[in-house]
């Protein structure tokens, strides 16, 4: 009998977030734990051209008394020599079973062992010499014909569940699989209080019908709410707003109109609008310029000025700069401001340097992190996270959802594990206290009603 640990698909970049290296860590930990045999790494357990976080893989696994088979996914091609680096992990061979990565020439005849072929893309079709292929990149479990594709270890891609490590137990020609998921990735673990606690963090977006969505946000009993702007005009509003506070006592948060050169005043009277109705809390999109247009320091200053003059007029309030993110026809050079986690913080640091007895902090959205092109390769949500502790007041939530014409934002968060979202990354965060404090509004278009009722529902368990 043999027994098999699968680790796959972590995309550990070479800043080496917190997350990501415990979960590592702990991945190595049970394989030793559950007394594996050998550990298989199926692909992309490292991003490209991450060389210091493919040796830290290495030196995971070369610290623990269990041989290893290495395959290459799509992200370790561009670490240049990590070929060369895995040259001894191409197979491992016991009195009944034969492994090989992907890299490895596979003998021609047949040893009558149990022969297992590990490459990163699953297979269409097993080989004839082949007994079992075993597969990550889809970030998913799944199991047919002799192939066996595993979900892996990244708490932001993960679907279907948190991270895990997966076991197959081989005897004969027998195989058993089985799943060891990884602690700290899913609120099952939570006691009811800190279920509690988060679902009091979790508010809503209204953005069509103030009347109607306060009112349902009164009958719900909804800790916050963030109105846009544009509904401020209306009476109503004030009046439904007022009812809400008053009946709930939960929070309001204003989303402001974007600040340009071209509209250097966009904000201002929506901001008294918000004072009057008796906004906590603004939401305000990082500058609408452009790179070239905020190279000169000059110019940037003159673009603080313009958010201070908009920051003074609520001296109470909290306000949340809101990242931005990468639309068709721009390139990583020539494009807005305020796409990259060291954007947001160099508005927000300007501001506070200015206004040092405001509160102002970064408002997250973890759509526009996650649909941002080019960047998102550079920044995943676990380094949107380490970037930005400490200095998160709200966060946008939502899911990303792609098709033929591109990805969409602001879809309907329908589960914890789904494409191209997984909250597994946010579940750990939350509990380690990145968010400690902050408004969590569900922003999505069509209403916010389904994936409040998601949330509802996983945490009142």
């Amino acid at each position: 009998m043999l027994k098999i640990a699968v680790l796959a698909d972590l995309h550990l970049p070479d800043e080496l977030p917190s997350m990501h290296v415990k979960v590592l860590q702990e991945a190595v930990e049970c394989c030793v734990r559950e007394k594996a045999d050998v550990i298989v790494c199926a692909g992309d357990m490292a991003k490209a051209d991450a060389f210091n976080a493919a040796k830290l893989l290495l030196d995971s696994l070369s610290s623990v008394p269990i041989p290893a088979v290495i395959t290459q996914g799509n992200t370790e091609q561009g670490i240049p020599g990590f070929d060369r680096m895995i040259a001894d992990c191409g197979k491992f061979i016991s009195p009944e079973v034969e492994i090989f990565n992907a890299e490895t020439p596979l003998p021609g005849n047949r040893s009558g062992k149990f022969r297992i072929l590990v490459g990163h893309w699953p297979l269409k079709e097993l080989p004839a010499n082949v007994d079992m292929q075993i597969a990550g990149h889809s970030h998913i479990d799944r199991s047919g014909n002799g192939i066996e594709v595993v979900r892996g270890l990244d708490p932001d891609k993960v679907i279907g569940g948190a991270p895990a490590v997966t076991f197959f137990t081989v005897s004969g020609n027998n195989c058993q699989r089985s799943e060891k998921v990884l602690p700290g990735f899913s609120v099952g673990e939570w006691s009811r209080l800190e279920r509690a606690e988060l679902l009091g963090q979790i508010g809503v977006s209204v953005k069509y019908d103030a009347e109607q969505e306060l009112d349902r946000a009164i009958e719900l009993n909804i800790p916050a709410v963030e109105i846009i702007h544009t509904l401020t005009r209306n009476g109503s509003t004030a009046l439904a707003a007022g009812r809400y506070q008053q009946q709930t006592g939960g929070a309001v948060s204003v989303h402001l109109p974007d600040i340009s050169f071209a509209n250097p005043d966009a904000a201002v009277e929506a901001v008294k609008r918000g004072v009057d109705i008796g906004a906590e809390q603004f939401t305000l999109h990082v500058p609408k310029a452009t790179l070239s247009e905020l190279a000169d320091p000059a110019d940037f200053e003159r673009m603080t000025d313009l958010f201070c003059k908009v920051l003074e007029l609520a001296p109470q309030a909290v306000f949340g700069i809101e990242n931005m993110h990468l639309v068709k026809n721009e390139t990583e050079f020539e494009r807005r401001f305020g796409y990259t986690p060291l954007e947001q913080l160099k508005m927000i640091r300007e501001l506070r340097a200015r206004l040092p007895q405001h509160r102002i902090g970064a408002l997250l959205d973890i759509g526009h992190a996650r649909n941002n092109g080019v960047f998102y390769r550079k920044y995943s949500l676990a380094q949107w996270y380490d970037a930005l502790r400490g200095n998160i007041v709200g966060m946008h939530l939502h899911q990303v959802t792609s098709d033929a014409e591109g990805y969409h934002n602001h879809t309907p968060v329908t589960g914890w594990y789904h494409r191209l979202i997984s909250l597994a990354s946010f579940i750990n965060e939350w509990r380690n206290g990145c968010f400690a404090g902050a408004k969590l509004f569900i922003e999505c278009r069509g209403g916010w009603e389904s994936s409040y009722a998601m949330f509802k529902q996983e945490l009142s368990k």
